[in-house]
C-alpha cells in the first residue's frame, strides 16, 4: 500500500489517497501486435520500450522527433520473405534511413503499436472539501511515481 498525494484541480487542496499494488493490472488491447505487416512479403517487429530509453529521445526537441527516436529504439527485426535482418546489427543511420524510406501508412501501424501496446492502468477515487466524487486515472510510470 502507497499513499498518492494530488492537488485537485477544482478546489486546490491537497488530497492523500491510498493506492494497493496489488490491485494495479496491466491492461492489454486485443488488437495489439508487434509483428507490423509493411507489404505483402514485409513484416516489421518492434521491441517494446524500457526504462532504459536513450537520452535522445527523453531529451528530443520536438514530439516527432521523440516518436522518431522511439522507433528507431524499438526496431527489433524486419523479415522480407525468408530472410531476417536483426536492426541491432546496423548503425543509427542506417536505421534512419529506413524509418524514412516507410509510407505514412506504415507510419500509422507504427503508431498503432505504441498506442495499444499493454500499460499499467488504475483508477483511484476521493470525495473533494465540495462534495465531488473525483477520480484519478493511472496509467503510466510517471503517474505512478510523480503522485507518490
Amino acid at each position: 500500500m502507497i499513499n498518492l498525494t494530488y492537488l485537485d484541480n477544482e478546489d486546490q487542496k491537497k488530497y492523500t489517497v491510498q493506492l494497493n499494488l496489488d490491485e494495479v493490472e496491466v491492461k492489454f488491447d486485443s488488437e495489439h501486435t508487434n509483428r507490423i505487416q509493411l507489404s505483402e512479403d514485409m513484416i516489421l517487429q518492434l521491441r517494446y520500450p524500457g526504462l532504459e530509453l536513450d537520452e535522445k529521445i527523453i531529451n528530443a526537441p520536438d514530439v516527432s522527433t521523440s516518436f522518431f527516436e522511439m522507433v528507431k529504439f524499438c526496431l527489433d527485426k524486419l523479415m522480407i520473405q525468408d530472410e531476417m535482418f536483426l536492426f541491432s546489427e546496423y548503425s543509427d543511420q542506417q536505421k534512419e534511413e529506413f524509418l524514412n524510406s516507410l509510407t505514412p501508412s506504415s507510419f500509422d501501424k507504427i503508431k498503432k503499436f505504441f498506442e495499444t501496446m499493454p500499460k499499467l492502468s488504475h483508477t483511484v477515487s476521493y470525495t473533494n472539501s465540495l462534495g465531488h466524487e473525483q477520480k484519478i486515472v493511472l496509467e503510466t510510470l510517471n503517474d505512478f511515481f510523480t503522485l507518490a
